[in-house]
């Protein structure tokens, strides 16, 4: 039991890499030219890069654990429970780790409407993970579906950062806007979330409950 937590400790790790690389690259793009006078904005953007990275590494993590991980550690003799259980403390960890480092980003340099913003980033935190998670369920069973979700949640991503990218400055104070403008609706969006990752965590019990276990 403790080489797969072991296991997944260490994966929560390498993938908050993942998310501050991708963090550190779309801010060195997007820092280029700039004048001293952008540079508050342009560091204003790091927690939506850091957020973006660590969403799209969750998303393709917890899709290919079904597909890849789960098998993987069933026939080496691990139990359905320490798989399950391993992979829910892995999201979690991923995300409470990734938005407290967005938070403390956020705390000098954003303005009153903070905490408008950050809920929203924990939303898509947890969005990604759970989504990944049903795409690799439903990848199992209906290849085309699981795949047009992967589409379509990557090209929402890909968007957001090429708008990023392109807009520089201008784009990360319409992002702020964006995001403010969202926190209004958190609400909704965490009854959204919480239904969602009732269906996966239901789905995925059930899933681990009748896998067969191939030597």
């Amino acid at each position: 039991m403790g080489r797969g937590y072991r296991f997944w400790v260490r994966y929560l790790w390498q993938t908050i890499s993942v998310g501050v690389a991708a963090a550190a690259v779309m801010f060195l793009l997007t820092g280029v030219g700039v004048s001293w006078s952008q540079v508050a904005g342009t560091l204003a953007g790091l927690p939506y890069y850091l957020v973006l990275g660590s969403t799209l590494a969750l998303t393709l993590i917890c899709f290919t654990t079904h597909l890849v991980y789960f098998p993987l550690v069933l026939a080496l003799g691990s139990t359905r429970r320490e798989a399950f259980w391993g992979f829910l403390l892995y999201r979690a960890g991923v995300v409470a780790v990734t938005a407290l480092l967005s938070l403390a980003i956020l705390l000098p340099l954003a303005a009153g409407e903070i905490w408008q913003v950050f809920p929203v980033l924990v939303l898509v935190l947890l969005f990604g993970c759970t989504l990944g998670s049903l795409m690799g369920l439903a990848y199992q069973k209906l290849k085309f579906i699981g795949i047009l979700m992967l589409m379509v949640i990557f090209a929402i991503v890909g968007g957001f950062v090429s708008f990023f990218l392109v807009g520089g400055n201008a784009a990360e104070e319409i992002f702020d806007g964006l995001f403010a403008a969202l926190g209004r609706y958190v609400v909704v969006g965490g009854i959204l979330w919480l239904l969602s990752a009732v269906l996966d965590l239901s789905l995925t019990s059930l899933a681990l409950r009748h896998r067969e276990v191939k030597l």
